[in-house]
């Protein structure tokens, strides 16, 4: 099996005593691939550094929907509540931000059903004191109806006797819904 062949590794070239001009190639090309290898990992780092500092900048801050937003707290009785009276839905079938809430205060439930014209648009579940609703979807029938624009809706909140569901009390407000179309800054709509 033994053929008396050796075999040889670029360390046996470089520490021997051999031909001076294996050597001096065989370090010409060391440093030639040492060369390439420092100017490919420079180009990477900066290449990625670029990248970095433009396209995925400004991907990470896309998520962030910069819309204006009229949140009024309002009290009614004996009970308060926030709410968006300009909420946005950048489409039809995306939840708005409607930002509604019962301050932990409150001692009822409520729900919040907002009418265009005579079809549903969004209807809550019953909202204990404490809860937070940041967004909500449209009520998926009158989807198709709507298209992109400003709809003047009537708000209607209902507030219960959490123990029995009994209604105490419901009065309306006046809410503007957007969709696709940007609500416009320091407009109040909700007089």
């Amino acid at each position: 099996m033994n053929s008396g062949a050796r075999c040889v590794t670029i360390w046996d070239i470089v520490s021997t005593k051999g031909d001076a001009r294996v050597k001096s190639k065989l370090y010409a090309n060391m440093k030639r691939l040492t060369t390439i290898f420092c100017v490919s990992i420079l180009v990477l780092t900066v290449g990625i550094l670029v990248l970095r500092l433009t396209v995925f900048k400004e991907m990470a801050a896309a998520p962030k929907l910069d819309v204006e937003v009229l949140v009024q707290t309002r009290k009614h009785a004996s009970e308060s509540y926030t709410m968006n009276y300009q909420p946005y839905f950048p489409t039809v079938s995306t939840p708005g931000n409607l930002l509604l809430e019962s301050p932990p205060g409150n001692s009822k439930d409520f729900t919040l059903t907002i009418m265009y014209e005579r079809d549903t648009l969004i209807k809550t579940t019953f909202l204990h004191p404490g809860d937070v609703v940041e967004t909500h979807p449209m009520e998926e029938n009158i989807r198709p109806k709507l298209a992109k624009g400003v709809y003047a809706c009537t708000a209607t909140i209902k507030v219960y006797e959490p123990d029995t569901r009994e209604l105490l009390d419901s009065w309306e407000e006046q809410v503007n819904v957007y969709i696709e179309e940007m609500p416009p800054s320091g407009v109040d709509t909700a007089s």
